[in-house]
């Protein structure tokens, strides 16, 4: 909405992200947005020559196309991170057409982590990004939003109309300091998985909850809290469920 000030105006966005999928329309409810959407790729990222295609100008039949949104990691690709050079490629091709982008960067750390590199490096052709810290980071309750003064000042002031305001927020704001200082430098450890070919037999009961996605993908998700001796626990007892189906 803070980069959408007029009503009518248009965000190019992939089929399979977060904004469009899961979030009731509520750029169209609440902001009189338009999304247009792009085929999300396997990897999480769109065709970028469909981009320029589908951007479209200040014509009286059309919504003018305002903003580009990427997701990193993307949810509905697997949590796939999207490939640095494509987000280099997209931030380019962006600033050639004059069109902010805004990250969806709910698990950017994760990112980040996985790549090896800076979070600020991910982020480094957005105008603004949004960071959740009660994911990986453990926080309790939380989530960033991060983008030039101005655009900070007037997202305060969308925040106030939309009823977010908040007061006494510093003991969660400590929580979310904690979790940058502290749980963002092990996030690697998170990533590591297991690299044993063979899962030690230990005959303990598992109990593994997973989220169905689609008739034929569900989502697992690690945390901080998660141990790296329950991964192999985890394998376990998918195998021993798959193995299950295959004997029906």
């Amino acid at each position: 909405l803070n980069h959408c000030r007029n009503r009518g105006s248009e965000v190019l966005l992939g089929d399979l992200s977060h904004i469009h999928v899961w979030e009731q329309g509520g750029i169209s409810q609440l902001g009189g947005v338009h999304p247009r959407t792009l085929r999300n790729l396997p990897d999480g990222t769109f065709s970028l020559e469909e981009l320029r295609q589908l951007v479209r100008g200040d014509n009286p039949h059309w919504p003018v196309t305002s903003l580009v949104c990427v997701e990193n990691t993307h949810n509905m690709a697997g949590g796939r991170v999207l490939p640095l050079r494509w987000l280099d490629e997209l931030g380019a091709t962006c600033r050639s057409l004059g069109l902010p982008v805004h990250m969806d960067g709910a698990r950017l750390l994760n990112a980040a982590a996985a790549l090896e590199v800076p979070p600020a490096r991910l982020v480094r052709d957005c105008a603004s990004v949004s960071v959740c810290l009660s994911k990986g980071l453990g926080a309790p309750v939380g989530s960033v939003v991060a983008g030039t003064k101005d655009f900070i000042r007037g997202a305060l002031r969308l925040r106030k109309a939309l009823g977010g305001g908040m007061r006494q927020a510093g003991v969660l704001a400590a929580a979310g300091i904690f979790a940058l200082d502290h749980v963002a430098p092990a996030l690697a450890r998170d990533h590591a998985g297991v690299k044993k070919e063979e899962i030690k037999e230990t005959g303990e009961e598992v109990i593994v909850r997973v989220l169905p996605m689609t008739a034929s993908t569900v989502r697992l998700v690690v945390h901080c809290d998660i141990k790296p001796e329950d991964i192999p626990l985890v394998i376990k007892k998918l195998v021993y469920v798959i193995r299950e189906f295959e004997n029906e």
